[in-house]
């Protein structure tokens, strides 16, 4: 008897490490995969298509992992009825791992961002909520993956589709809500940039400096995205900056009229090496939609030194 349990111990172990193995090589392996097909699509999808799009994709993605880790880690160890849950058990383990260090690096995104722009705490707060949601259900998916996967070859149980297709639509609903909040911040921010030199009103008499910057801007629709970054090349310098100004100018490069400009004020600014440590995303609203690269941008940043 107990050299059947320790057979059977050996055979749950080696299925397991086999699975971990098998997955994270199907992991790197099928994320390039999608990563590429992401990128391509991101060319011809607009940005609102996109978050659900990568959601969907990477679905699919964790699809084709567990299906492969499952049935080759099969072939190597005999897992049968009796065994079966013991697998399942180390198998919702590592996942569970896994998802727990997801949510870590989310939430240390989260708290980065909020350090930067405390203005709007509130939306990155909604944000960072809806990306829990929606990643604790694509792990619970992909749990049923893998259970259904292995009751299917070892029992030859039949796989129930509903429950997936109820948890996707959940998360989609849950990634849209999210992007109607994002959308909704983003018409503020659109307004608000004008009114916000109430705080450049704070500081009459102060003398202005430029502030390094590193930018791109995408436009999708109506609107351009620009991506900034602060910074600068002096080492073991922290500038600190009471206020700072970012300037936005949108132009239609066929007539070099401008269509759209913003101004942006941030307080409590600190900028070390690099340009790592302030990075921002500002939407401009533009007169002229679908301009689709016929534009160009000059942004411009200045700060107020302590």
């Amino acid at each position: 008897m107990d050299y059947i349990e320790n057979t059977d111990t050996q055979s749950v172990g080696k299925f397991t490490k086999k699975f971990i193995g098998n997955y994270i090589l199907g992991a790197i392996l099928i994320g390039v995969i999608v990563s590429i097909i992401s990128e391509i699509l991101s060319a011809f999808l607009p940005t609102q298509l996109q978050t659900i799009t990568n959601f969907l994709l990477t679905i699919f993605g964790f699809w084709k992992i567990s299906s492969s880790a499952v049935e080759t880690s099969l072939k190597e160890a005999n897992i049968n009825s009796d065994n079966l849950n013991k697998v399942l058990k180390n198998i919702f383990i590592f996942l569970i791992v896994l998802l727990v260090i997801n949510i870590l690096f989310t939430y240390m995104s989260f708290k980065f961002s909020t350090r930067i722009l405390s203005s709007l705490a509130n939306a990155l707060t909604i944000n960072l909520i809806t990306q829990i949601i929606a990643t604790v259900i694509q792990y619970a998916i992909i749990m049923m993956f893998c259970k259904n996967k292995l009751e299917q070859i070892v029992l030859g149980k039949e796989i129930n589709k509903t429950l997936y297709i109820v948890l996707l639509i959940i998360a989609i609903i849950i990634l849209c809500s999210s992007m109607f909040f994002s959308n909704n911040s983003g018409n503020s921010t659109d307004t608000i940039n004008n009114t916000n030199s109430a705080i450049e009103n704070k500081y009459p008499n102060a003398k202005w400096v430029e502030v390094g910057c590193s930018n791109s801007t995408n436009v999708d629709s109506n609107i351009a995205r620009v991506n900034v970054s602060l910074g600068h090349y002096k080492k073991d310098t922290v500038e600190k900056y009471k206020v700072v100004k970012i300037i936005c100018t949108i132009y239609k490069k066929s007539t070099n009229q401008v269509i759209g400009t913003s101004e942006t004020y941030y307080e409590d600014v600190e900028l070390k090496y690099g340009y790592f440590s302030f990075r921002e995303t500002i939407r401009v609203k533009l007169s002229t939609p679908f301009v689709g690269n016929d534009f160009s941008s000059k942004i411009e940043a200045y700060g107020i030194p302590e």
